[in-house]
């Protein structure tokens, strides 16, 4: 979560751009929440009148096609074909994750598109290189277009490596209790907040 007070813009941020709206509605959020950044920043959207804006182009429905094919049997697991990113989940062919990113970086490769894999535990997400350098820099550059560039006295929230770009940049930092620790420690250098409760019970703590 991103937090403006002097518009009162409120952004919720994630990689998954459905699994955002889908936690907003579960949490009763959805009315209080004014933009969502998805898809490492390539997916804005706007909850109240369902609008969504691509920054960048959607790949091509055959390399999708081609792509569901090709990791819905024994290669692996497609996560979701996303809004303009997928993921990819090592399966139970005995692929390791390596060897899982080869195949989609092939693929990327076969179709010129303008794509970047980045390995997240078991999953190979494929992300726009214009966008994503791999530490979270789409997801700020999303949250730029939302807040016009001015992040002064912004509050964010977040627990993993890709949200560190956007808590430097943050007023106020602030993670869950069970953030990774190199959440922690940018959270602890700014004299950010830490929440006493993990996860998504953490962040609302927060909020």
């Amino acid at each position: 979560f991103a937090g403006h007070p002097n518009n009162g813009t409120i952004i919720a941020t994630g990689q998954s751009f459905r699994n955002i709206h889908r936690e907003l509605e579960t949490a009763n959020l959805t009315p209080h929440v004014d933009k969502v950044v998805g898809e490492h920043g390539s997916v804005i959207g706007y909850p109240r009148d369902g609008k969504v804006v691509h920054m960048v182009t959607r790949e091509p429905a055959r390399y999708l096609k081609e792509l569901f094919l090709q990791y819905t049997n024994h290669n692996g697991t497609l996560i979701e074909d996303k809004d303009c990113v997928f993921a990819v989940q090592s399966g139970g062919s005995g692929l390791s994750v390596a060897e899982l990113m080869y195949n989609v970086d092939d693929l990327i490769v076969r179709y010129s598109l303008p794509l970047r894999t980045i390995i997240n535990g078991s999953t190979v997400e494929a992300v726009h290189a214009e966008l994503e350098d791999g530490h979270g820099s789409g997801k700020v550059k999303g949250i730029n277009f939302c807040l016009g560039n001015d992040w002064t006295d912004t509050a964010y929230v977040g627990d993993g490596p890709n949200d560190i770009g956007g808590l430097r940049k943050a007023t106020v930092p602030a993670c869950p209790s069970n953030a990774k620790p190199e959440v922690i420690e940018v959270v602890n250098i700014k004299n950010g907040i830490r929440a006493s409760k993990p996860e998504g019970e953490g962040t609302l703590q927060i909020v």
